[in-house]
C-alpha cells in the first residue's frame, strides 16, 4: 500500500507536505507512511479516499483503478458523463476558464432565466 499511497501522491504532483496538509497529517507522518515505517489507518484511508477521490480497492489492495469514477451515480447519458470526467480533471483556474466559455456560449439562454 506504501507505494500506491507514493504514486497517488507524484500523480497528484503533491509535495509530502502538501500532501500531508491536505488530510491533515504532518510531512513527517506521510514519509513515514511512503517508507512502511507506519501503518496507514482505516481513518487515513477514508480521508485519502474522500478528498482524492481515490477508489479504495486499489489503495488498499492494488485492485481496479486509482480514481473513483464519479459518474457512475449520474443519471445522465455517457457524452454527459465523459464531459464530467474531463472537467472534474481540469484545474480550478481551468475550471472557471470553461464555466466562462461556457457561459458565453449559452448567453442568450441565461438572460431569459433572469
Amino acid at each position: 500500500m506504501k507505494s500506491r499511497l507514493k504514486d497517488l501522491r507524484n500523480k497528484l504532483g503533491l509535495s509530502q507536505k502538501d500532501f500531508g496538509t491536505m488530510i491533515h497529517l504532518s510531512q513527517d507522518h506521510i514519509s513515514s507512511l511512503e517508507n512502511g515505517r507506519r501503518n496507514i489507518t482505516d481513518r487515513t484511508i477514508n480521508d485519502i479516499c474522500d478528498k482524492f477521490n481515490v477508489n479504495e480497492e486499489w489503495l488498499r489492495y492494488g485492485k481496479g483503478e486509482m480514481k473513483k469514477d464519479i459518474t457512475e451515480d449520474v443519471d445522465a447519458p455517457d457524452e454527459i458523463k465523459i464531459l464530467l470526467k474531463k472537467f472534474l480533471l481540469l484545474n480550478d483556474s481551468d475550471k472557471r476558464k470553461m464555466e466562462n466559455i461556457l457561459d458565453s456560449f449559452l448567453e442568450e439562454e441565461l438572460k431569459k432565466e433572469e
